[in-house]
Parts: C-alpha cells; structure tokens; sequence
C-alpha cells in the first residue's frame, strides 16, 4: 500500500545468489538486445559457449554504436544501406576497420538479400572471426539447443506452429552458432524457464592484408512449409 515502510520483495536479480544451481547457472545478463544484423568482432578462439554466456571478447567497436546510412526506396524494392568506419582491438593494437551492409528486401518476394564488406584501411594484417546474428522469435527443434557446425552453405529453419519456414543461401560458406533465448521468472510454482526465441550467428574467420577488402552475400527466404 501507498505509504508503506515495509520490506520490498525481491526481485529475481536480488535472488540471483538464492537460485538452485541448474538455474543460477542459466543466469546471464546481455550486453545488448537481441535483435536482427548484429555485427560482431571476436578472437579467432572464440567458441558458442563462451558467446551464448556473454564471456567472449567483442574486440570491435561495432556493437551498440550508430551507424551512417540511407534507405532507397523503388517500384521492386527497398534497400537500406549501413556503413560504420570503426577500430578493431588486436594483441592490445587499435586499428581501423570499415564495414558495409546493404540490405535489399523486393516488393513482390518474401525474401532478403544482404550484402557485407569489410575492408582494411590500416598498415597491418587483420585476422578475426566476424558474425552476423540474428535472432527469431521461432522455435526450431532441430537449432533449439547450443550449437556449432561448420560449412555451412545452405541453412533452413522451420517453425511448424507458426507455418514459417526460413532459408539461407551464402555466397561463402559459414559457422553457425544456435542457442535458445530463455528468461527464468518466478511464480507461484517456483522458478520457471520460459522459451523466448533462437538466436542464430554465422561467422567468417578473416584475414584481411592492408589495403584489402572482404565480401559475402546470402539470401534469406521465408515461406509457409505447408504452401
């Protein structure tokens, strides 16, 4: 009641350190909103489990920062362009490191077409992992879990509650990082894990010598897996 002076409950972040150790080990706080086109910079060691928990190194300064762009805008499509001339941390050095994205989504087709560039303006050889996640709110039995695999080309996820059915296509075969989003809230019952979404990363390991340039394209198509 209004005006009370007594004891305020808990909340589930007081109540961290009270947790049973299968959900006290589930607790992690992001950095950032999982959102869609995210870009990362991470050491070459890097690893879904270390990613998935938030304990990897972001060594550049794309996440979170504004980006320049414009969006163009025709009879069959419209692209948005984004471009960031940022740094990137390696062995305690800053150097410069730009990235491109165009995204172009046509009028009459349910699909994306996304286009990266990075390139090197500095003196010095660049060699990272960089990714793109995104994450969905899907629920995929076969990418529902921590996971990595290697090559992959052509990547397809279907959601038959939801009648979506999505599908990749790269021009440069990728890692793919898949984990499920979940929160922990506390009811009547006790704690409860309540499934959110997937997060899904595809990464690139890259040198880039000085004064080069890197490039990858894919496609994402969305369909009705019963059409």
């Amino acid at each position: 009641p209004a005006g009370s002076s007594g004891p305020t409950p808990a909340s589930i972040h007081d109540r961290a350190g009270m947790l049973d150790p299968g959900f006290s080990d589930l607790l992690v706080y992001d950095s950032y909103e999982r959102r869609g086109w995210i870009d990362h910079c991470l050491p070459i060691d890097s690893d879904v489990h270390s990613f998935s928990r938030g304990k990897v190194n972001f060594l550049g300064d794309f996440l979170n920062q504004p980006y320049g762009g414009r969006i163009e805008k025709t009879s069959s499509a419209a692209t948005a362009t984004l471009r960031r001339r940022g740094s990137i941390l390696l062995d305690g050095v800053l150097h410069p490191l730009e990235l491109r994205k165009s995204i172009r989504i046509p009028r009459k087709e349910r699909k994306c077409l996304a286009t990266y560039r990075l390139s090197n303006p500095s003196g010095q050889t660049l060699r990272f992992l960089f990714g793109s996640e995104c994450n969905f709110a899907l629920k995929d039995a076969h990418v529902n879990r921590v996971g990595q695999t290697q090559g992959v080309q052509k990547f397809q996820m279907t959601d038959p509650a939801a009648r979506l059915q999505l599908s990749w296509n790269f021009s440069r075969a990728a890692q793919l990082w898949t984990f499920p989003i979940e929160t922990i809230s506390d009811s009547e019952k006790g704690m409860e894990r309540t499934y959110q979404g997937v997060s899904l990363t595809f990464l690139w390991l890259l040198t880039l010598p000085p004064g080069r340039s890197w490039d990858v394209r894919w496609t994402l198509t969305i369909e009705s897996p019963h059409a």
